[in-house]
């Protein structure tokens, strides 16, 4: 049995996803950040499953459909809610301040 090697573009991608994954657990909009790499690797392995041929296609048309129905359950692991964004569309504190002035007025 071969060994699988790994060129250093490869390396690098995956050591880049575990930075971003990993420190996401520490504060509010982390389940963005997850649901947005998941996205990202739900949406390449479908363009991977499309353009490549022979046995890689089987296997990412495989890891697609796997993808797929691990992500239909009762809540989508693939959507970023973005509920760290305030409803008014303002992504500033102070424009939050002075929308609530103006509310009070």
């Amino acid at each position: 049995m071969r060994i699988p090697r790994f060129n250093l573009k490869v390396l690098l991608i995956f050591v880049a996803v575990i930075a971003a994954w990993l420190p996401s657990f520490g504060y509010g909009a982390g389940r963005d950040v997850r649901a947005c790499l998941l996205l990202m690797v739900f949406v390449g392995s479908a363009l991977a499953a499309m353009y490549l041929t022979g046995r890689q296609r089987a296997f990412w048309t495989g890891f697609f459909a796997v993808m797929l129905l691990a992500g239909t359950g009762v809540t989508p692991n693939y959507i970023p809610e973005l509920v760290w964004l305030p409803p008014n569309g303002y992504a500033t504190e102070i424009g939050i301040v002075l929308v609530q002035r103006e509310l009070e007025l």
